[in-house]
């Protein structure tokens, strides 16, 4: 049994991820996010980033926080959506780190691109194991040395 669960497991992760990762590659005209309604100190770290944030989500039954961001200046969001950029979230009430996962067969669990489009929304999924954080808490997303603070789970 626990071969077979073994063996299941990747294909049974993929099933489960796949809407996600299909709803978010999809076109912007079909991308209909609104506004999260958080104060965000300070503004200007979003400016320095090229990026707009529009939510962070519980998704996957909580099991996973999916952060969706609107790229308002493609040269500077090129940092943001670089492979190299390894970008993690912090829960401000615990202090608790959250990863972006690295799937095996899938790679990490967040769009990069070379050449991002103005106007088009992005995503990243970071790991919420034991569903650490719950709606209403407040984390940072930090990219580098720049970080977003105060975003507000839904």
């Amino acid at each position: 049994m626990k071969r077979t669960l073994n063996r299941l497991f990747p294909v049974l992760c993929i099933g489960l991820m796949m809407p996600i990762l299909l709803n978010a590659c999809s076109s912007k005209s079909h991308v209909n996010i609104r506004e999260t309604e958080t104060v965000r100190e300070p503004l200007n770290r979003e400016e320095e980033l090229g990026i707009q944030v529009l939510s962070i989500r519980e998704s996957a039954a909580g099991h996973m926080l999916d952060l969706r961001y609107r790229v308002k200046d493609p040269e500077k969001a090129s940092l943001v959506l670089s492979a190299q950029m390894k970008p993690y979230l912090i829960d401000q009430g615990s202090g608790t780190r959250l990863s972006v996962p690295n799937m095996p067969k899938m790679g990490s669990l967040r769009q990069k691109s070379r050449q991002p489009e103005a106007d088009r929304v992005y995503f990243i999924l970071f790991a919420n194991p034991g569903k650490l954080v719950k709606p209403g808490n407040k984390v940072t997303v930090v990219f580098g040395d720049v970080s977003i603070e105060n975003l507000v789970v839904e």
